[in-house]
């Protein structure tokens, strides 16, 4: 016997870990940061991270050790600051010190280079900090401060292919992810007859309540963590580029297990998102369980559904005949999917699911086993809405899976759906009848799947 698939594609409509090692340690302060109009407690949290091991920087030469590492691990949430301290900085002549700073994602940053001019250091302590208001001098004495990344030989060459430039130097390099090894290089590239040292350094990362993101391009990702938690945070959106039609950019990156814990305030799921650039608006809807499930995405909010095959029971969602397409055909999106954004398709045999971001599920196609979930046995040529009233009541569903005549959900509670055919026992519960279930029910979780998630 022949089988015959529906294909179906999502399109643009036209319209529209700290781990503690002998070389380092791990220190923490709280910083209360004032606003504008008015004062708030922002109890931003920073964490310190020490390599206590000692650079030695020879005449003309790469330091030793070359890189020097610092490992995070553990770290979680937004990075609004990050600052570099270099301990016991001596050279005779640190114009000719080059040192720069490579992130656990390979992007590099020019800490200092080419400053100071031939006034030796003896000792001192130096700073980091993108928001210093202060840059080291070209030819005058750097002492004991703090300062922006300063470099007087730009271009000069960096073992890394992803420099970052401008403002903010530092704090982008964390919004790759923090956790990993930190690698510090520090050469002298001129011979003067004598090099340095650098008793120590750390890295101090300050966690803010906003998450600024800044689009340039689609590949931006404006925070990767293991683990956020989003309650009482916000977010601070801007487009700089055009995204092509159809696109979808990532907001966070979370590579934990686990979901992002809560909302941010002003960005619960299923909002709409709005963003200009030239003068042209992008539409966009948030979702929290893209990617791996556990992202928060912004999906392209203007789609539409596409699909080809065979119709004989209504599987392509364009409301009947012919009973064969060659070639795609939009799905009815007037009716119950009017104005809605889709998250999710899966195709079954003869039917098809599709989960929506405002947390609805709607399904098409044949209906014999009552895989469609509307409580019925008729067919349904266009999308109609599965019923949420019984087991899914008030469940948030952000997964799900279409079987031969059966469909599948996961709930981010946990809870397990199904419905439809039984006749194999794929609803996972043998008290379920033979013929299946037209609304969804609980899967049976007291074997195997007892105490899991």
């Amino acid at each position: 016997m022949m089988a015959f698939l529906s294909r179906f594609s999502i399109l643009p409509t036209p319209a529209q870990t700290w781990q503690r090692s002998d070389s380092w340690t791990r220190g923490i302060g709280i910083a209360l940061i004032g606003i504008a109009f008015g004062w708030a407690s922002n109890c931003a949290l920073s964490e310190e991270f020490l390599c206590s091991d000692p650079i030695v920087v020879p005449d003309a030469s790469e330091a030793s050790p070359s890189p020097s590492t610092i490992h995070v691990d553990g770290f979680t949430g937004i990075v609004s600051s990050v600052k570099v301290k270099l301990f016991g900085v001596q050279h005779a002549h640190p114009d000719d010190l080059d040192i720069f700073l490579v992130s656990p994602d390979g992007k590099a940053v020019m800490l200092l280079s080419d400053a100071g001019g031939g006034v030796g250091l003896d000792g001192i302590d130096l700073t980091l900090d993108d928001t210093s208001v202060s840059t080291a001098e070209d030819e005058l004495a750097i002492s004991t401060g703090t300062y922006r990344p300063t470099d007087f030989e730009p271009g000069e060459p960096m073992p890394y292919e992803n420099p970052i430039a401008g403002e903010d130097r530092l704090v982008s390099m964390a919004l790759g992810g923090v956790n990993g090894d930190w690698r510090l290089f520090v050469s002298d590239d001129l011979s003067n007859g004598e090099g340095g040292s650098i008793a120590s350094w750390s890295l101090e990362f300050e966690a803010g309540t906003i998450l600024h993101a800044d689009y340039r391009s689609e590949s931006v990702i404006p925070l990767t963590t293991e683990q956020l938690t989003a309650t009482g945070k916000s977010v601070d959106l801007h487009l700089t580029f055009a995204p092509s039609r159809g696109c979808d950019l990532t907001l966070v990156n979370q590579t934990g297990p686990n979901f992002i814990e809560g909302e941010f305030d002003n960005l619960p799921n299923g909002a709409n998102v709005d963003l200009w650039y030239d003068g042209k608006v992008y539409h966009f809807v948030a979702w929290y369980f893209g990617g791996d499930g556990n992202d928060l995405k912004l999906l392209w909010r203007d789609a539409g559904l596409a699909s080809w095959g065979r119709n004989v029971f209504g599987e392509l969602g364009n409301g009947g005949s012919p009973i064969w397409y060659e070639v795609p055909v939009a799905v009815d999106q007037k009716g119950f999917l009017r104005g809605k954004t889709i998250a999710a398709v899966s195709a079954g045999s003869r039917h098809t699911l599709v989960l929506c971001t405002d947390g609805t599920l709607a399904a098409w196609g044949e209906n014999q086993y009552g895989q469609i979930g509307d409580g019925t046995y008729l067919n349904r040529f266009t999308p109609v809405p599965v019923d949420q009233s019984g087991v899914l009541s008030g469940k948030e569903v952000f997964a799900i899976s279409a079987g031969e005549y059966h469909n599948l959900v996961i709930c981010s509670d946990g809870t397990l759906a199904t419905w439809g055919a039984n006749f194999s026992d794929q609803l996972g519960d043998p008290r379920h009848p033979f013929g299946g279930t037209t609304v969804p029910v609980e899967v049976n979780r007291d074997g195997t799947l007892s105490g899991r998630t």
